[in-house]
């Protein structure tokens, strides 16, 4: 079985989510209209679920919310998600390019994209413009995107993607070499790293202004110095803040000693 064998929309994008994201924690379903979708993937996945759309009514659920914003606004939702799709509404998108830039700032550590629409001349009966699975590609590669699958169905296109840069934030001291042996929030600097192609470069090094201070959810205000980081690197993090940084859709890794060291390691793990 493979992804060609499904005409049918909805089926096709849950074989690719079971797929490529089988796994994931958090979902966010971009144009989601009535939820239908997203109450069946939140269940399959045992996850939590979020549904934009501007026609939809904000509500909270058991396991899933939703909000009424358009696909460009998906940074206004302040959390990161292991799982975005979207079925049959890029062609509705105002901004596509705008929409494909609150992405990139979206997708968790190893978050995953999975787009199927109608591709250019499908018969619908909707006189609607439909892109073809080329344009999409092509506009995808001028951002952090690297693609894992695309292809046709029926009167269906799809892709699936991933960032293709991830940053990570490494609790360190001054020299940076070793991990800060203490609590997260209470080392002096943050050393960034871009992972890309299986291997770590230093970005830049960035001084903790919270080191010395006390508050609550201290945690979340450490992470405000480094939002562009899906992931963090430290020795520890407080129970407290760790449920917090899930809930925003952080990864975590925990890791002593040598800096070089764990970044080989996770570099193995993050391999796709």
């Amino acid at each position: 079985m493979n992804a060609q064998n499904f005409s049918e929309a909805h089926d096709l994008a849950q074989y690719l989510i079971g797929k490529y994201a089988g796994k994931a924690r958090q979902i966010l379903e971009v144009g989601c209209g009535s939820g239908a979708m997203l109450r069946e993937m939140a269940q399959t996945l045992k996850a939590s679920g979020c549904g934009i759309d501007p026609f939809v009514f904000e509500s909270g659920e058991e396991s899933v919310c939703f909000k009424p914003l358009k696909a460009q606004e998906l940074t206004l939702l302040g959390r990161r998600f292991d799982l975005v799709y979207t079925v049959h509404s890029l062609h509705h998108f105002e901004k596509i390019p705008q929409f494909l830039r609150a992405l990139e700032k979206t997708l968790s550590w190893s978050g995953v994209f999975v787009l199927v629409d109608w591709k250019k001349g499908a018969q619908t009966g909707i006189p609607e413009r439909y892109f073809s699975l080329k344009e999409i590609t092509g506009l995808m590669k001028d951002f952090n995107f690297k693609l894992l699958e695309n292809g046709e169905a029926g009167d269906n296109f799809y892709l699936v993607a991933t960032l293709r840069q991830r940053c990570l934030a490494v609790a360190t001291d001054e020299q940076g070499k070793e991990i800060f042996p203490k609590m997260f929030g209470q080392a002096p600097f943050f050393d960034l790293y871009l992972l890309e192609d299986g291997r770590f470069r230093f970005l830049q090094k960035r001084k903790n202004i919270y080191q010395k201070t006390m508050q609550h959810e201290k945690t979340l205000d450490v992470y405000g110095e480094v939002p562009e980081c899906q992931a963090l690197l430290a020795r520890r993090i407080g129970r407290q803040g760790q449920q917090r940084l899930r809930e925003k859709g952080v990864h975590m890794f925990f890791e002593e000693g040598p800096v070089n060291a764990a970044l080989e390691k996770i570099a193995k793990l993050t391999e796709l």
